[in-house]
This record gives structure tokens, C-alpha cells and sequence, in this order.
């Protein structure tokens, strides 16, 4: 079984010049770009083959519909947070936010890098 390892950059590697919100943008980015590299690894080289692969605990499901239907929660889940941590940087929060175990399970991963502030699931 292959284990994904997940590798943040330090910056990310786009041009962020007139980008609204693009210091916030440049600090978070990382950790959710490597989460998305690390998922399509999983899911492209993996999961899609049939082959087993750990991701923060996430295996090969057993059929490639269960594994692309896990890939479409890990990824809504990923980007979810994202857009939950930009929008708590930004003073645009949205009060109530919808989360599941995906959202929960990620979060404990990414908490220690300081992308949120404040919030919680």
C-alpha cells in the first residue's frame, strides 16, 4: 500500500498581483494546494487502478465508483475549508457552515498550520 505523503510549499506557485485578497491567498494557499495534490495522487495513480493507497487514513474503497464518489468528498471538503479560512481572514463570515466527518478529518490535519483563527467544526 502506497502512503501519500503531503508536501506544503512555502509559496505557492502562481502570480498573485491584482489578486483580491492576495497576502491572505499567499498564507493559506499552500497547505490547501498540497491537500489537492496529495488527493489527486491518491485518486490518479491509486484508487483509480484499483490499487490501495493511505490518505490522512482514507483507503481504496473496493470499486472505482466508491472511489471516485470518496475523491468528490475529500475534494468538496478541501476546498469547503479553504473558502471557510479566506472568509474568516476576510471578516466576510458566514455564521452557520455545513461540515461532516471529511470536513473533520481534514481539519484535524491542517489545524497546526494556522489557516484558521478562530473557527472550529
Amino acid at each position: 500500500m502506497k502512503k501519500i505523503e503531503i508536501l506544503p510549499k512555502e509559496r505557492p506557485d502562481r502570480n498573485y498581483e491584482g489578486v483580491e485578497h492576495a497576502m491572505i491567498k499567499i498564507e493559506i494557499d499552500p497547505i490547501f494546494n498540497a491537500l489537492h495534490d496529495a488527493l489527486e495522487t491518491a485518486y490518479y495513480e491509486c484508487w483509480r487502478k484499483g490499487e490501495d493507497a493511505d490518505l490522512l487514513g482514507y483507503r481504496y474503497p473496493g470499486n472505482s465508483k466508491a472511489a471516485k464518489d470518496l475523491f468528490d468528498e475529500i475534494h468538496g471538503a478541501i476546498w469547503h475549508l479553504y473558502e471557510i479560512a479566506l472568509a474568516e481572514r476576510t471578516g466576510n463570515d458566514s455564521g452557520d457552515i455545513f461540515v461532516n466527518d471529511y470536513h473533520r478529518k481534514l481539519y484535524e490535519y491542517i489545524k497546526d498550520f494556522g489557516v484558521f483563527r478562530n473557527w472550529r467544526p
